[in-house]
């Protein structure tokens, strides 16, 4: 609950050594060592002297990391002027640094790694001036499977010892509904960002993108910080902006279902936020059905067995099409692939199948609930 009162603003009042500890652990997690570090000093948290200096400890070594962090974004924009002069376009830079500047006092906002978008056309050309720096990818089979649905994927630099992660993306993520807001539609709203050779999306832009940042990870996995984030961003002028630019491109649902999460937080209807009621159904939900394998998900929904289960995805599906090939008709396809169904029930090639499939119409519901940003 103090944690809470943290990221909404509230005073969190006297906390004892136990919850103290307790405390401590979840702000360095949810990125508020800063912000109860300044409500230590201001009084409105009180807690042992002990865990006060250990919150203080958590605070400078975030920010010693996001003062590495700086430095590399300005590596990077360096880099990215070279880039453009050949013909690439300027990066978009998102949350983290971006959304720290928008921050009353910017020091309260750390951050873990560096976050660019880029033209889906670009990535490759991007993703090896990334190689060209010093970073190097992850296993060959993450980065396959990254990179057929144009997500992005995360380079690390090994920095005398120290792993710094980029993260560049061709979109913002792969749930359908939010493939719309991609690089061509986030750039003409763009402004030339304090690292040069990057831009920033703009107020009303940013608090889309934080949105969809949410919207794709289940409320579990959600960092307070993130809220925190709305919080400082989301004045109503920004709000009306956001709103108009999330209609223009069908994504409404995640902006409303931030405000309103951000406003449970608060306590108070700020923007009189007005979710759908029915959410969309994201990829965060489709990785927490990985694991049981969505054949065996669908078994146990129907209590039909394995392969009545499997009939019922197909049937539910319908014709789809797969990667970038031409259309199957997988009902069709079901007649005779019988055995080659039962063989790969549950395996990561009908994972694949389905994170290419328009998954709310399988499932109904919202995320029940990540990113370090």
């Amino acid at each position: 609950m103090a944690c809470a009162d943290l990221a909404a603003g509230r005073a969190a009042g006297e906390v004892g050594d136990g919850d103290g500890r307790l405390l401590r652990h979840l702000a360095r997690t949810h990125g508020l060592s800063g912000i109860a570090a300044k409500a230590m000093a201001e009084g409105s948290l009180r807690v042992s002297a002990a865990v006060a200096s250990g919150v203080e400890r958590d605070w400078a070594d975030a920010r010693h990391w996001a003062s590495l962090l700086d430095r590399e974004t300005a590596r990077l924009g360096r880099a990215a002027l070279s880039a453009c002069a050949s013909g690439l376009s300027k990066p978009l830079l998102l949350k983290g640094a971006a959304v720290a500047r928008r921050y009353l006092d910017p020091s309260l906002r750390t951050y873990t790694d560096v976050d660019l978008l880029v033209p889906q056309a670009e990535f490759e050309q991007w993703a090896e001036v990334l190689s060209g720096l010093g970073y190097r990818g992850p296993t060959a089979e993450i980065k396959a499977a990254r990179r057929r649905e144009r997500e992005g994927v995360s380079l690390v630099l090994d920095a005398a010892g120290v792993a710094v992660s980029c993260d560049p993306h061709a979109c913002l993520f792969v749930e359908r509904r939010a493939r719309e807001v991609t690089y061509a539609v986030l750039a003409p709203l763009s402004e030339p960002s304090p690292y040069a050779g990057l831009l920033e999306p703009s107020l009303a832009a940013q608090l889309l993108v934080l949105a969809l940042h949410l919207a794709h990870h289940p409320r579990g996995a959600w960092r307070m910080i993130w809220l925190r984030d709305i919080v400082e961003l989301a004045s109503p002028p920004t709000v009306e902006l956001a709103r108009a630019l999330a209609a223009a491109h069908h994504v409404g649902w995640a902006l409303e279902r931030a405000l309103a999460a951000t406003e449970e937080l608060l306590g108070r209807k700020a923007w009189s936020a007005v979710p759908p009621p029915a959410e969309p159904f994201g990829l965060a939900r489709v990785h927490q059905r990985r694991r049981a394998g969505y054949l065996r998900h669908a078994a146990l929904v129907t209590e039909l067995g394995p392969m009545a289960g499997a009939r019922y995805f197909v049937s539910r599906v319908g014709p789809r099409r797969f990667g970038s090939g031409p259309g199957i008709d997988l009902v069709a396809w079901w007649t005779w692939a019988r055995r080659a169904v039962r063989r790969f029930a549950a395996t990561p090639w009908l994972e694949a199948f389905v994170l290419r499939t328009d998954v709310d119409q399988i499932f109904q519901g919202g995320h029940d609930g990540p990113s370090q940003t």
